[in-house]
């Protein structure tokens, strides 16, 4: 069965850029098509690339009681905003109320205000006008920040996804409004992350 770039995106919920990485890694096969100007992907390249899903249970104890606030106040604002999932843009709103953290000592330490970006977010957001809903889902988008973010702590050397290693999740999705805002301060992501690196051991030394 053959897929074109969205579908291929769709079933493997993750954004454009991130399934040109697995091209650039070598982990799915691209076939070109139409003079070489379509992508197209075979289901069975994707299947096997798929990693299994983490449980719920088992990923949310693996965050600390910081990064588990941010997502559910993420997931109160959204409710608040009467929208049909948590996206990405509750994710960092979520995360910027948080004063004292790893992610917003990383963005201090970067020049950026947390509150200013969070002014920011405002002017760029706006609220939905569907029915407030008890329980609301995780858009495919906010999935994938999830698991990025673990992801990242993993790389970092860490068993607990903190909130510092949200905020990498969050400025991994290329042209997501994280990636954005960064962008306007001047911010690259490599330097974001070097910075909560440096945070990270800066709280588990004072802690």
């Amino acid at each position: 069965m053959w897929l074109t770039e969205k579908e291929a995106q769709k079933y493997l919920k993750v954004s454009r850029g991130t399934l040109r990485r697995l091209e650039e890694d070598g982990k799915v096969q691209v076939y070109r098509v139409g003079g070489q100007r379509l992508r197209r992907y075979r289901k069975e390249d994707l299947d096997a690339v798929m990693e299994p899903e983490v449980p719920r249970v088992e990923l949310w104890q693996r965050f600390t009681k910081q990064a588990r606030r941010a997502i559910l106040l993420a997931h109160n604002g959204a409710r608040r905003n009467r929208v049909d999932a948590v996206d990405t843009s509750h994710l960092l709103a979520g995360l910027l109320r948080l004063r004292t953290s790893v992610a917003a000592e990383a963005l201090s330490a970067a020049g950026i205000s947390p509150k200013a970006l969070q002014n920011d977010l405002a002017e760029q957001t706006k609220p939905g006008t569907g029915e407030k809903k008890k329980e609301l889902d995780f858009s495919s988008d906010a999935q994938e920040v999830l698991r990025q973010a673990c992801a990242e702590a993993q790389e970092l050397g860490s068993s607990q996804i903190d909130t510092g290693h949200l905020l990498l999740g969050l400025a991994t999705k290329e042209g997501d409004i994280l990636c954005q805002l960064l962008a306007n301060y001047g911010v690259d992501r490599q330097n974001l992350r070097h910075l909560v690196q440096m945070k990270q051991q800066s709280f588990l030394s004072s802690g």
